[in-house]
C-alpha cells in the first residue's frame, strides 16, 4: 500500500509539471498523450487504472467544493490517461461551460469558456471517441443550455457571438450546402492563375490569405489598411469569393468537424432552419447521437433532447441579426410547428407509454395555438384548437370556445400586480418596436395587439380610474419607444437607428 502511495506521489510531481493552473493543454493531436502523462503511464504499468479511478473521485471532490479550475486539471489529466473515457470530456466541458465561465462578469471572458467547452467535446472528444453517443448530446446540451435558451444573462452576447460565427462560415442564414460541398481543394485552389496572383500579393503584405481568411473578414474584423485596400480591389473579386469558399469549408470542417452533406439533410428533413442560431446545431449533434446511441434506457433522452430543441426553434429560432453589430435578437419560427409535431409523433410512436412525453406534447400544442393567434394566423390556431379539443374530450378548458380560450390564455398574463403587468406590457411594447425597426409589419402588428389585449384584460379586471390602474397605454409605448431609442446599455445604437430612419420616412 505505501510503495502505491509513493508511485501516486510521483505520478502527481509529474502532473504538477505538466499542468499549470493558468494554462489548459489541448495539443496532443489524436490519442497520443503529453510526454508528462506517457512517462506516467509507463512508470504505473498496470496500475494505471488506480491512477484513473483516484483522478476521477479528486475531480468530483473538487467540483464538491466549487474548485472549478482545479478540477477541470484534475478532469484534463483522466482525459489524457484514459482518451477513450466520453463521459471524462463531457464532465469537463460542462464544467468549463457551465461552473467556471460564470466566475467572470465580462460576456466575453464567458463565452471564451463556453467555446472552449464545446470546443473540448468536437476537438479531443469526437477525435478519441468518434462513435461516443454521449459526446454528440453534450455538445447539443451546451448549444441549448447556454446559447439557445435565455438562462444565463449574457445569452443575448452568446448568440451573437455564435452568430458572427456561422453567418461567415454559412454566408447568412440560409447556406448552399453544396457548394460548401464542393469548394476546390487546396492544390485546385492555388492552382488558379488569379487566385495565386492574389495570394502571393498577399504574402508581400506578410499575410498568408488561406490561413487568416477568417480572421481578415470575420464580422467586426478590420484587417490593416494595407490588406483591405487589397481584398477591395475589384480585380480580385472572384479570386477571394473562391479563396473565402475554401476557408469557409476548412473552418466547417476542420474547426467544427460538421459535414454540409448531413447539414443539407438535417435542414430537408426537420427545417427549414435559420443555421445563425444555435438549434440547427444542437439538432445536427442530437441526430448524430441518435445514430451513435445502443443504449434503450438512454434512446428516450435523446428523443427528448430533439423535440425540445425543435420546440425552442419554434419559438425562438430565427434571428433578426446585422453582423457585426450589437443587433440581434430572436424571434418566432412559426412555419417549423409542424416539424416539431412530425418529432413528436415519432418520439410518441417510439415511447407510447410514456406520459411525460404526452403531457409535453399537449402544452407544445397550446402554445402553438397561442403564438398562431397573437401573429395573425388565427385560421391555423382555429383548427389546431378544434384538433386538441377532439384529442381530449375529458379536458374542460378546450369546451371554451375558440375566442374564449384564446382570451383566458392572455389573461394569464395579465394576471399579478401593478407592476408586474406593466412589466409584460413596457416589454411586448418594446418587442413591437423591434419588429418596426426591421420592417417586419405582421410580427409588429401581432405584438402590438397582444400588448393591448393585455392591458384591456387588466383594466377590465381592476377598473379604470383607481390607484392600481395602469398608465395609459400610448404613455407605456412611448417610453419603450424612448427606452429602445437611448438606453444603449441594454440595446443596440443601431435599433434605435432603424427606428428614427423609419420614423422620419413616414413624415416626411
Amino acid at each position: 500500500m505505501r510503495a502505491r502511495l509513493l508511485v501516486l506521489g510521483l505520478v502527481l510531481l509529474v502532473a504538477a509539471g505538466y499542468l499549470r493552473p493558468e494554462t489548459v493543454r489541448r495539443d496532443h493531436p489524436g490519442g497520443a498523450v503529453p510526454p508528462g502523462v506517457a512517462l506516467a503511464t509507463v512508470a504505473l504499468g498496470g496500475m494505471n487504472g488506480l491512477i484513473v479511478d483516484f483522478l476521477w473521485l479528486r475531480a468530483s471532490e473538487q467540483q464538491d467544493q466549487g474548485r472549478y479550475f482545479e478540477m477541470a486539471e484534475t478532469a484534463r489529466w483522466v482525459s489524457a490517461l484514459e482518451p477513450h473515457l466520453g463521459r471524462m470530456y463531457d464532465f469537463q466541458a460542462w464544467n468549463m461551460a457551465y461552473n467556471i465561465s460564470v466566475q467572470f462578469s465580462a460576456s466575453p471572458d464567458r463565452w471564451r469558456w463556453i467555446e472552449q467547452g464545446l470546443r473540448l467535446l468536437v476537438e479531443d472528444g469526437l477525435r478519441t471517441n468518434p462513435d461516443d453517443a454521449e459526446v454528440c448530446r453534450s455538445i447539443a446540451f451546451i448549444l441549448t443550455g447556454k446559447i439557445a435558451d435565455n438562462l444565463d444573462r449574457s445569452h443575448y452576447d452568446y448568440k451573437r457571438y455564435w452568430a458572427d460565427e456561422w453567418s461567415w462560415i454559412l454566408g447568412g442564414a440560409r447556406p448552399d450546402f453544396a457548394a460548401l460541398a464542393q469548394a476546390p481543394e487546396e492544390t485546385a485552389l492555388c492552382a488558379d492563375p488569379q487566385v495565386a496572383a492574389l495570394l502571393e500579393a498577399a504574402r508581400r503584405l506578410n499575410v498568408d490569405l488561406l490561413e487568416d481568411a477568417y480572421r481578415l473578414t470575420r464580422p467586426g474584423a478590420q484587417p490593416p489598411a494595407p490588406v483591405a485596400a487589397l481584398l477591395a480591389e475589384a480585380t480580385h473579386t472572384q479570386a477571394l469569393g473562391r479563396i473565402l469558399l475554401f476557408a469557409r469549408r476548412q473552418r466547417l470542417t476542420q474547426h467544427w468537424r460538421m459535414d454540409p452533406a448531413r447539414m443539407a439533410r438535417v435542414d430537408a428533413g426537420y427545417g427549414p432552419f435559420d443555421w445563425r442560431a444555435a438549434q440547427p446545431h444542437a439538432i445536427y449533434w442530437a441526430l448524430l447521437a441518435k445514430d451513435k446511441e445502443r443504449d434503450p434506457k438512454r434512446a428516450l433522452n435523446v428523443e427528448r433532447l430533439l423535440y425540445q430543441t425543435l420546440w425552442s426553434a419554434f419559438q425562438s429560432g430565427r434571428l433578426v441579426y446585422v453582423p457585426g453589430s450589437a443587433l440581434i435578437f430572436p424571434t418566432p419560427d412559426l412555419n417549423l410547428i409542424p416539424r416539431v409535431e412530425q418529432e413528436y409523433a415519432r418520439a410518441l410512436a417510439a415511447f407510447p407509454k410514456d406520459e411525460s412525453l404526452k403531457e409535453s406534447y399537449q402544452t407544445f400544442e397550446q402554445d402553438a395555438i397561442a403564438a398562431l393567434y397573437v401573429f395573425h394566423r388565427e385560421t391555423e390556431a382555429r383548427k389546431r384548437y378544434a384538433d386538441l379539443a377532439r384529442k381530449h374530450p375529458e379536458k374542460p378548458e378546450y369546451r371554451l370556445p375558440f375566442e374564449a380560450y384564446a382570451l383566458k390564455s392572455i389573461a394569464q398574463l395579465a394576471q399579478g400586480d401593478q407592476k408586474e403587468v406593466i412589466n409584460v406590457v413596457h416589454g411586448l411594447l418594446i418587442q413591437k418596436w423591434q419588429w418596426y425597426a426591421v420592417r417586419d409589419d405582421d410580427q409588429e402588428a401581432g405584438t402590438a395587439a397582444l400588448a393591448r389585449l393585455v392591458y384591456d384584460r387588466y383594466e377590465l379586471d381592476v377598473g379604470s380610474g383607481n390607484a392600481a390602474s395602469l398608465p395609459p397605454f400610448a404613455a407605456l409605448d412611448r417610453s419603450a419607444l424612448t427606452s429602445l431609442c437611448t438606453d444603449t446599455e441594454h440595446f443596440s445604437p443601431a435599433l434605435g437607428a432603424l427606428i428614427e430612419r423609419r420614423l422620419s420616412e413616414e413624415h416626411r
